[in-house]
């Protein structure tokens, strides 16, 4: 990277993000995200213990303006997290081990869901606006907590312990924004939308999962599989139209084993056409371990009838594809007739 290039592109992405926010009333991510990737391109040439300050603090930048705005904030930034924990962290067993922009980062991710706790707030008073934004800052500095600790997986439970919530406060919390936040996805008519705190949910469910997974103590009594697994349930009951809560529950039950619960959450999410093929690694292998060999056959059969079905529109569809240009639709419809 060329350092008077380098520095040229930094500048004029600064300017454009003056120029901009001068003139409109929404932030856009793009500027700041090439930003970041600009300061990644230079961490990632000179390696020092500078360079990676200076990403972390980018990243930090990053999360302060657009955590409590974009549901995608963590996933704009978690490829910039992984290169930074592939660059300093390969030899982390204890959280001592930790560099300084890493920690820093954790730090700030624990300050950020800490400080935007609602269940802590003493004032009834707060804006809703200010709520749904205040409940995404939440969300967000756990998800990088999260994030951290499942890439580091020699100190990852060393983290989660010491920078994210108890599961009992993520609870709390989701029922809180129950109560604060409109509901929006009524059981009979309504907008079939999602309710705000879900992911609080899915975050607590991949939390429980992870102390099974490395048969960590689970937080009060029971399994910590049952505790995901009744908590998805909750939440469910609540936004029955969130298919991210229905796909983590299946997950759930896959692992305990209960293959007529995920067979029912499956059917509920009213998969049909090319989503039978797309979305079946989700319940078969959950059909034949569970002994759901009926089910399995018909799950089979509907398959199979779907590429049967399909492979008589493939021809003529795929041709009208070449004809407008479409190469890459035609090699999809190839290589799904083919697989």
């Amino acid at each position: 990277v060329d350092d008077n290039g380098w520095t040229c592109c930094c500048e004029f992405t600064k300017e454009v993000i003056i120029r901009i926010e001068g003139t409109q009333k929404y932030a856009l991510r793009g500027p700041h995200l090439c930003l970041l990737e600009l300061t990644w391109l230079k961490t990632n040439q000179m390696k020092s213990e500078e360079s990676m300050d200076a990403l972390s603090r980018e990243l930090r930048a990053y999360g302060d303006k657009f955590g409590p705005i974009a549901s995608c904030c963590f996933a704009d930034v978690r490829s910039y997290i992984d290169a930074l924990l592939d660059t300093v962290c390969q030899n982390a067993t204890t959280l001592d081990d930790l560099p300084l922009c890493v920690s820093g980062l954790l730090c700030w991710a624990k300050e950020t869901h800490t400080a935007n706790t609602q269940s802590a707030s003493t004032d009834g008073n707060v804006d809703p606006k200010q709520r749904r934004k205040s409940l995404r800052r939440f969300i967000f500095g756990i998800q990088v907590v999260y994030g951290i600790a499942s890439k580091l997986a020699t100190v990852g439970s060393q983290i989660i312990d010491k920078f994210s919530p108890p599961i009992t406060t993520l609870v709390v919390e989701w029922r809180m924004s129950l109560s604060y936040l409109p509901g929006v996805a009524p059981k009979d008519g309504g907008q079939k939308e999602v309710l705000p705190g879900d992911e609080i949910m899915l975050l607590a469910s991949q939390a429980l999962q992870y102390r099974a997974a490395r048969k960590l103590p689970s937080e009060g009594t029971g399994n910590s599989l049952l505790q995901a697994a009744a908590l998805l349930e909750e939440a469910i009951d609540h936004s029955p139209f969130n298919p991210h809560l229905k796909i983590a529950a299946i997950g759930v039950y896959a692992e305990l084993n209960v293959a007529y619960r995920a067979l029912a959450l499956y059917e509920e999410m009213g998969i049909k056409q090319i989503q039978i093929d797309s979305c079946s690694y989700l319940i078969l292998t959950v059909l034949v371990d569970g002994g759901l060999y009926t089910s399995a056959i018909k799950h089979s059969s509907s398959l199979l009838k779907l590429h049967c079905s399909a492979s008589r529109d493939i021809k003529d569809f795929s041709v009208k594809a070449l004809r407008n240009g479409l190469y890459f639709k035609a090699n999809e419809m190839i290589s799904f007739q083919r697989d």
